[in-house]
């Protein structure tokens, strides 16, 4: 019978296994902790590489702006070397020649002056003479001796072509270029000739005054073309069909575009109304659109989207009529969702309404109850102005600074309450526990008589009144105005009628 347990040597040989296993685990462990090592060693080179590398691309960057400089420099100074004996190849008419011709004496200086204007700024840019603000004006055929313009404006183009090499060398200025007028009185070579000049040029500004036909395909074309463009102001343009898609694709697909201002802007289709082109702004860029144009009773719903599809708008200006009571529905629920705007300004020909503004306030005051107040919009200015008897009244909500904001927004609810002795049981339904006590009382502090009555003094240019909104606002049924009272009147109210056993009962705890 074979016996049970192991022979000796079996034992012996699984002991010398166990040794074997353990050598190897312990080599294997050795091997990991080397790789380990390693790896960290690797890791630290790789971080050390991914440094040295960021900073070689800083010093790439750096080397390709002064290449570009130094190019940018090199072809300026051929340009001015080329154009150093340039002269002007056209001759200016004098004022008894034009009146030979049939104009009368101001006609004939008004036409010299800008013949002379026109050669003036020619010779400047011609020569590479820094000129920040340039301008084309009086376009069409309405003006004195039109065809005989034409020519010098042609020259004048030229020019402009040739001055893109002025604005790359002076790269860190901003340089503007207005046009005025009609320019489908341009002859066709004339008009490509320009088009083809701004959109190489590469001005921070452009600014487009006239009813052209066509004006709104040119001006779509010099803004996808300028790709350095930041501020663009259309004035007296006129939109004809299928315009506004043409020419909110170009504001939408430009990178550098940052304020965009209209100003009286007609239509030819009613369809397609002013409402129209921003509901299809989706700048990614744009930062601030100011409207002079009375567009408030054109508002339809999907207008101000924009509020919410341009994402970095932070400034929104409107000049025009009274909002309706459709208006303000549509704003508000624009602005409802809306979290980036800094400043929103309504201006008015005549004082606005306050029962219809007051439906706006909740987008930066939400008086529902304290914590509503704490949780509101505190960074954007919210303000009316309009003009009574020649005096500029500008109502404000919200200042610079988003901290004082909030803590004079829930003083104002505390202390309109104070008047009637409601604050004790307004806490109640707000849920405001014994805790947050010391906090109201912190947030009161600041407000001293001095603080209050002097916050908007002094405020604003000759002329002009700057008030914090007072607007009626509705609260247990009754309207009443918006009141300030000493801080000491709502503690003192706060202290006799809210929870006092409790109250002290909570401060003995605080301070053992």
């Amino acid at each position: 019978m074979e016996s049970s347990h192991a022979k000796p040597q079996d034992q012996g040989g699984l002991q010398t296994r166990v040794h074997q296993l353990e050598n190897e685990c312990s080599e294997l462990k050795q091997e990991c902790e080397n790789l380990r090592r390693t790896n960290s060693v690797l890791v630290q080179n790789q971080l050390k590489g991914d440094s040295k590398l960021s900073e070689l691309e800083g010093e790439v960057a750096s080397l390709n702006d002064r290449l570009e400089r130094a190019e940018a420099e090199a072809k300026y100074f051929e340009v001015r070397y080329k154009n150093r004996k340039w002269k002007y190849p056209l001759a200016v008419p004098t004022i008894p020649e034009l009146c030979s011709l049939g104009y009368d004496e101001r006609e004939s200086e008004r036409l010299v002056n800008d013949i002379t204007d026109i050669m003036d700024d020619t010779l400047k840019m011609r020569r590479g003479k820094k000129i920040v603000h340039l301008s084309i004006g009086r376009i069409g055929v309405d003006s004195p001796c039109w065809e005989g313009k034409i020519p010098h404006y042609k020259e004048y183009i030229n020019a402009l072509a040739e001055y893109r090499h002025t604005i790359e060398y002076h790269r860190d200025d901003k340089f503007h270029m207005g046009i005025e007028g009609d320019i489908e009185f341009l002859p066709k070579e004339v008009l490509d000739l320009l088009q083809e000049a701004l959109r190489q040029t590469h001005f921070d500004k452009l600014g487009f005054c006239g009813f052209g036909v066509g004006y709104v395909d040119f001006i779509s074309k010099c803004v996808s073309g300028d790709a350095r463009l930041k501020d663009l102001r259309l004035d007296r343009i006129h939109f004809e069909p299928g315009n506004i898609d043409i020419f909110c694709q170009a504001v939408n697909n430009h990178d550098s575009l940052q304020e965009l201002r209209f100003e009286f802007i007609s239509f030819e289709s009613q369809e397609e109304n002013f409402g129209g082109i921003m509901s299809k702004l989706k700048s990614k860029s744009l930062e601030c659109i100011e409207i002079y144009s009375d567009i408030f009773s054109d508002l339809r719903p999907g207008d101000m989207d924009f509020l919410v599809s341009c994402p970095s708008l932070k400034s929104l200006w409107f000049y025009g009529d009274q909002l309706s009571d459709g208006d303000i529905v549509i704003m508000q629920d624009a602005l409802r969702n809306n979290k980036t705007l800094t400043r929103l300004s309504l201006n008015f020909r005549d004082p606005p309404n306050d029962i219809d503004l007051h439906c706006l306030v909740p987008f930066v005051f939400d008086r529902t109850s304290l914590n509503s107040a704490y949780e509101s919009n505190h960074h954007c200015l919210l303000e009316v102005c309009y003009w009574d008897n020649d005096v500029h009244y500008r109502r404000q909500i919200n200042t610079g600074n988003a901290m004082w904001n909030r803590r004079k927004k829930i003083y104002i609810i505390l202390s309109t309450r104070n008047i009637n002795r409601r604050n004790a049981a307004h806490f109640e339904s707000d849920d405001i526990g014994i805790k947050h006590i010391p906090q109201i009382l912190s947030i009161l502090k600041p407000f001293s008589e001095h603080a209050l009555h002097n916050e908007y003094s002094d405020i604003g240019e000759e002329h002009e009144v700057v008030t914090p909104f007072s607007i009626a606002y509705n609260e247990d049924s009754d309207i009443g105005d918006e009141q300030e009272v000493t801080p000491l009147s709502i503690a003192y109210e706060i202290l006799r009628d809210w929870k006092m056993p409790e109250l002290y009962s909570y401060l003995d705890r605080v301070d053992e």
